[in-house]
C-alpha cells in the first residue's frame, strides 16, 4: 500500500500557504540490522522444506561437537534447540539439501562428515530417521574438505540428483535420484588437478533447456557441465573460466538464481586470492547458449579482505522478483577488531547487479571471520521473503565458538503468504524444486489476508517456460474464477491449477493476490520458498503414472450419447506413492467410473 499526507500550509512556488502533497510509496526493507537469531554452528545451509509443511528448514554442521542439526521453519522463524541431530566422529561437518531424491514431496539431507557422505530421507514428521539411508565414500581431510550438495535435476526426470566432491581425489560426482532414491554408484565422474570438486552444486538451468546444470570449481578455476535427457554425458566441461586462486584460498561458485529475471539461472564465482587477496567476484548470466564472459566484477574493498570467499545466491530478500546474492570477506578488519569480518547483499534487477549500487552490509561485534561462510536459508518464516545465513567465530567467551546467524529478508516484517506448489492430479502432495507434477498442471497455494482487515480476495497465477521473463506471451495466466472472503487477520489459504501445460516442460511460476477493493486491488508478486530461481516444477508423467489401455467391440451398436460403465480394479504393490488416484481418460460423452 502507498500513503499520501497533505501539508495545506507549505509555502511553495505557487506563493504562502500553497500547500502540498506528497506521496510515499509501499516497499519491502532490507534485512534486519540487528543481532539476529543465533545458532551455534560451523556451517549453516538451506534444507529446503524437509516436512513439507511450505517453510524452509536449516541444517547447520557444528564441527565442536562433531554433529548435523536440522532446524524446522515455522510462523516464527527457527526454534532455539535443534529439531533432528545426528552425531559422528568427524572433523569436517557439512550439511546441505539434496533436495527430493525419491519424489514422495519431501526434501531430503546430505551431511558429509569424516570420510562418507550420507543421505538422510524428509517425512511428513521431518528427517525420518537418525539413521542414513544412503552413504558415500569421499577422500577428504581438515585441511582439503569435500563438498556435497543437490545438482537440481540434471536429467529431467523429476528426481533430484546430487552432487560429492573431493578435493584429495580431484574428483566430482554426480548421483541420479529415483523413486527408490540414490544409487551405490555414481552415474557421472570426472577428475582434474588444482584442488578439482572442493566446491560442487548446482548452477541451476542456464541455458533454458529444462535441465539442471553442475557447477564445479577448484584451487583456479570453476567449470560448468550441462545437462540433458540422458544426464551428464561427458567429463569434459561445457564452459569453464579461470581465476585466481591457491591451495589455501581456493575459488568458490554457486548458482546466483535469476538475477536479472529473463528466465536463465545466473552463476556467481568468488576469487578470495585476487589482488593482494583482496579478492574479487564474478557475475555470469545464462542465455540460450549457456555461459560466456562475466557481466560484472566486484573488488574488495582492502587487501586481504578475501572478499569471495564464500559466495551463494540469497533468494529475492526483497520480494521484487529478482534473486539477489550474498558475499563473505571474512578477513575484513573494523576499528573495533582485526579479521572481524563483513558480508554484503547485492540485489538483483532488470540490469542484473549493478557495479554501482550500494550493497546491503553486516558487521558484528564481538566476532571475527564474519562471512567465512554465507547462504540462503530460503524462506524460514513463510512471508515471501528470503531470509539470509552468516558464519561467524564468537570470540567474546573461551573457547571461542562458532556461529550461525539468521537474519530475515524485508527487515523482519511481512505477514505469512506461505507460497506453495501441489500436485495437479487434486491431492495435497507437495512438490519440491525442481520435482514434477502431474502431465499438464500443477497446483499453487497461497495464505490469503485482506489488508483492510477482511474483504474478499482470489488468487491470480503465472507459468512460465525455461529462458522466458515473466510476462512474456508464452507465459499461461491463470485468475480464480470466485472471490473468497477473509474475514479476519488469520486468513485462508487459496488455490489456483495451472491447466493445459506442455508435457515435460520445466516452469517456473508467481502468484499474488487480488482484492475488492479499488484502493488496494493487489498484493506483490510471490515465489515458491521465497527464492528468486529459473525453475520450479515440471510438467510431466510421474514415474508412478500407470497407462492402462483396453480395447473392446461392443456386441451392440452404441447411439451416442451413451453412458458405459466400467469397474477397474488394482492391487498395491508398495511404491514411493502415497495414494492412488484414478484419472478417466474417456470422452466427455462416455462415462462412469466405478
Amino acid at each position: 500500500s502507498d500513503v499520501v499526507a497533505g501539508a495545506p500550509g507549505y509555502d511553495g512556488p505557487a506563493g504562502a500557504n500553497a500547500g502540498r502533497t506528497t506521496v510515499y510509496h509501499g516497499a519491502a526493507g532490507a534485512p534486519t540490522q540487528d543481532e539476529g537469531v543465533v545458532i551455534t554452528g560451523t556451517i549453516a545451509e538451506t534444507a529446503g522444506d524437509v516436512n513439507g509443511d511450505g517453510f524452509s528448514d536449516v541444517v547447520v554442521g557444528d564441527e565442536t561437537t562433531s554433529a548435523a542439526s536440522v532446524y524446522y521453519g515455522s510462523p516464527t522463524g527457527l526454534p532455539a534447540a535443534a529439531d533432528w541431530t545426528w552425531g559422528l566422529n568427524a572433523d569436517h561437518i557439512l550439511g546441505s539439501a539434496a533436495g527430493d531424491v525419491n519424489g514422495d514431496g519431501y526434501a531430503d539431507v546430505l551431511v558429509l562428515g569424516g570420510q562418507s557422505a550420507y543421505l538422510f530421507l524428509g517425512s511428513a514428521a521431518g528427517l525420518a530417521s537418525s539413521s542414513p539411508v544412503w552413504s558415500a565414500t569421499v577422500q577428504q581431510d581438515y585441511s582439503n574438505p569435500g563438498d556435497v550438495g543437490t545438482a537440481g535435476d540434471v536429467n529431467g526426470d523429476g528426481f533430484s540428483d546430487v552432487v560429492v566432491g573431493s578435493r584429495n581425489a580431484v574428483t566430482a560426482r554426480v548421483y541420479y535420484g529415483s523413486p527408490t532414491g540414490l544409487a551405490g554408484a555414481a552415474d557421472w565422474t570426472a577428475t582434474s588437478t588444482d584442488g578439482y570438486g572442493s566446491t560442487m552444486g548446482t548452477a541451476g538451468d542456464v541455458n533454458g533447456d529444462g535441465y539442471a546444470d553442475v557447477l564445479v570449481a577448484g584451487n583456479s578455476a570453476v567449470y560448468a557441465y550441462y545437462g540433458d535427457v540422458a544426464g551428464l554425458t561427458s567429463g569434459t566441461p561445457d564452459w569453464s573460466y579461470a581465476v585466481a586462486g591457491s591451495l589455501n584460498d581456493p575459488c568458490t561458485a554457486a548458482t546466483a538464481g535469476d538475477v536479472n529475471g529473463d528466465g536463465y539461472a545466473d552463476v556467481i564465482v568468488g576469487a578470495p586470492s585476487a589482488n593482494n587477496r583482496a579478492g574479487k567476484v564474478y557475475l555470469f548470466l545464462g542465455s540460450a547458449t549457456g555461459l560466456d564472459a562475466p557481466l560484472l566484477e566486484l573488488g574488495g574493498q582492502a587487501n586481504y579482505d578475501q572478499f569471495g570467499s564464500s559466495v551463494a545466491t540469497a533468494g529475492d530478500v526483497n520480494g521484487d522478483g529478482y534473486a539477489d546474492v550474498i558475499v563473505g570477506a571474512p578477513e575484513t578488519d573494523q576499528p573495533y577488531q582485526s579479521y572481524a569480518g563483513r558480508a554484503y547483499l547485492y540485489y538483483g534487477s532488470s540490469m542484473g547487479l549493478r557495479s554501482g549500487q550500494e550493497p546491503w552490509t553486516y558487521e558484528r561485534a564481538s566476532v571475527q571471520y564474519l562471512g567465512k561462510h554465507v547462504a540462503g536459508a530460503g524462506d524460514v518464516d513463510g512471508d515471501g521473503f528470503a531470509d539470509l545465513l552468516i558464519n561467524a567465530v564468537y570470540t567474546h567467551y573461551w573457547p571461542e565458538q562458532d556461529w550461525t546467524i539468521l537474519q530475515h529478508g524485508n527487515d523482519g516484517g511481512g505477514r505469512l503468504a506461505l507460497a506453495r506448489q501441489t500436485r495437479g492430479d487434486g491431492s495435497p502432495t507437495v512438490v519440491q524444486p525442481w520435482g514434477r507434477s502431474t502431465r499438464d498442471s500443477f497446483a499453487v497455494l497461497l495464505h490469503a489476508v485482506n489488508p483492510l482487515g477482511r474483504g474478499r480476495a482470489r488468487l491470480q497465477l503465472q507459468a512460465c517456460p525455461p529462458g522466458t521473463p515473466f510476462g512474456h506471451a508464452s507465459c499461461q495466466a491463470y485468475t480464480a474464477a470466485n472471490w473468497t472472503e477473509v474475514v479476519d487477520a488469520a486468513g485462508v489459504d487459496l488455490a489456483e491449477m495451472a491447466e493445459w501445460l506442455q508435457e515435460d516442460t520445466l516452469y517456473r511460476w508467481r502468484a499474488r493476490l487480488l482484492y475488492d477493493s479499488p484502493f488496494n486491488p493487489r498484493g506483490p508478486w510471490h515465489r515458491f520458498l521465497g527464492q528468486g530461481q529459473e525453475a520450479d516444477v515440471r510438467a510431466g508423467r510421474l514415474a508412478t503414472d500407470l497407462r492402462i489401455t483396453m480395447t473392446m467391440m461392443p456386441t451392440e451398436e452404441l447411439t451416442l450419447p451413451a453412458q458405459i460403465t466400467y469397474t477397474l480394479s488394482y492391487v498395491a504393490a508398495g511404491g514411493p506413492a502415497a495414494g492412488v488416484v484414478i484419472s478417466d481418460i474417456l470422452p466427455a460423452s462416455l462415462d462412469n467410473v466405478e
